[in-house]
């Protein structure tokens, strides 16, 4: 139980509320997760909206990640160790993945959050479009402006009730795929720490392959703790 409180973290912390899922192609990507020039995070994702996302993590330990409807799972080949939660929010994919894949849609899945379009502004060449999310108190209030160039998103604020910046993202190096556009570098900063995602050798697939998903079968011996999340 002490390795999984050490190293489950690595992966969970990459959760946090960012764009719903929404129906979109199959892919199969490379990632590095970087902050000041170190490498954090490497591995490689295979995702797809109906069958989830699988991750084979390299480094900076072997781990294999498994996000569904139903369930996590977080295995640790090395240790035969795994740990399940039960996934009661439905979510299927890291915040960091949402934002490769959906910066380019006309609503990024905010409507489905809560979000509401309030305004279309132009500074200069710039197209800044604002959301807001309002809830039952203060603190719960959120408006993300979302700033595009030449049709394609380059930063987005985020601003808590007082006005103040609590996220900033911004994307670069798009390439182009078989309907939208996919940013191969994204900044994610706020108050406390900056990470760098790079993406590269991006591929479309029709599901999740079979050979990927029987790395993901546990083996009868190993250690395994289940929660409810």
């Amino acid at each position: 139980m002490k390795y999984l409180l050490r190293t489950f973290p690595l992966i969970f912390l990459m959760i946090y509320p960012a764009f719903a899922m929404t129906a979109g192609d199959g892919i199969c990507i490379r990632y590095q997760k970087e902050q000041n020039g170190r490498t954090l995070e490497r591995g490689k994702i295979y995702f797809h909206v109906r069958e989830g996302m699988y991750l084979l993590l390299d480094h900076p330990l072997n781990q294999r990640v498994s996000m569904r409807p139903e369930q996590f799972v977080y295995y640790y080949p090395d240790d035969n160790i795994a740990l399940i939660m039960n996934n009661r929010e439905q979510a299927i994919a890291p915040g960091f993945l949402q934002l490769f894949l959906y910066s380019d849609r006309e609503d990024p899945g905010l409507t489905e959050l809560g979000f509401i379009l309030r305004e279309h502004t132009m500074q200069s060449d710039t197209l800044i479009k604002a959301w807001e999310l309002k809830g039952v108190k203060k603190r719960e209030y959120v408006r993300i402006e979302m700033y595009y160039h030449r049709e394609r998103v380059y930063k987005s604020l985020s601003y808590d009730a007082s006005g103040d910046i609590i996220k900033q993202v911004r994307f670069a190096d798009w390439r182009r795929g078989q309907k939208y556009f996919y940013p191969m570098h994204i900044r994610v900063g706020d108050e406390a720490v900056t990470y760098e995602y790079r993406f590269d050798d991006l591929q479309f697939i029709a599901g999740i392959p079979d050979s990927v998903k029987l790395l993901f079968l546990l083996p009868e011996d190993c250690e395994i703790n289940a929660y409810t999340w």
